[in-house]
C-alpha cells in the first residue's frame, strides 16, 4: 500500500479510495494545492482520476507524480526533452503508442505529446506498466518512473538499495 506523508491524506490508505465520489476527491486534492496552483490543477484533476480508473491505478500517485514531475505546467520540458504534466520522453511516448496500439508518426507524437489529455493517459499508462512489472511495488514503480525501470532492475539485480535517499521518491511521498 501506498500512504501519503503529508497533507490531507497522511492517514489515507489507497484502499479506502471507493469510500469516496470522485467529486470529494477533487474537493480533498484541491485544498492539498498551493492556491497560485489550484486553478491549474482543477483542470487536470479529472483527466488524473478518470485515466487513474480506467488504467486501475491510485489516483492520488498519479497526481503526485505528476506535481513532482511538472507542478501542473503542462508546458513543462526537461533538459531530457521530457514533455507535458507527466514529463513523457519521446521515446516513452513512442512505446506506449505502440502498447496502446495506436498508431501515430514520431513527429505527431512529438507534437501533441503534451497535450494533457495524452500526456495524463500516457504517464498513468505507463505508471500501471511499471506497477505490474514490479509485482505492485509502489516504491519500485516509482523511482522507475523517475530513472527507468532498467536502472532499478540492475540495482535490484546487484542486491544494491532502490529509493532510498532518493528524493524524488520522497517528492512523491
Amino acid at each position: 500500500q501506498f500512504y501519503f506523508t503529508k497533507g490531507a491524506f497522511s492517514e489515507l490508505p489507497i484502499d479506502r479510495i471507493s469510500e469516496f465520489s470522485k467529486e470529494e476527491i477533487e474537493q480533498m486534492v484541491l485544498k492539498t494545492v498551493p492556491i497560485n496552483l489550484q486553478e491549474r490543477f482543477s483542470l487536470v484533476v479529472p483527466m488524473a482520476i478518470s485515466f487513474a480508473e480506467k488504467y486501475q491505478v491510485d489516483p492520488f500517485w498519479v497526481m503526485a507524480i505528476m506535481w513532482t514531475e511538472s507542478h501542473f505546467d503542462q508546458f513543462a520540458k526537461s533538459k531530457d526533452n521530457a514533455k507535458g504534466l507527466m514529463q513523457i520522453l519521446p521515446l516513452t511516448g513512442h512505446y506506449i503508442t505502440k502498447q496502446l496500439g495506436k498508431r501515430v508518426s514520431k513527429k505527431t507524437l512529438y507534437r501533441v505529446i503534451n497535450k494533457p489529455i495524452v500526456n495524463i493517459e500516457f504517464g498513468t499508462y505507463y505508471l500501471k506498466r511499471l506497477l505490474r512489472s514490479f509485482d505492485g511495488n509502489y516504491k519500485l514503480a516509482t523511482v522507475a518512473y523517475n530513472m527507468g525501470p532498467t536502472g532499478v532492475r540492475k540495482r535490484l539485480r546487484k542486491k544494491l538499495p532502490v529509493g532510498v535517499r532518493n528524493n524524488y521518491l520522497n517528492k512523491v511521498k
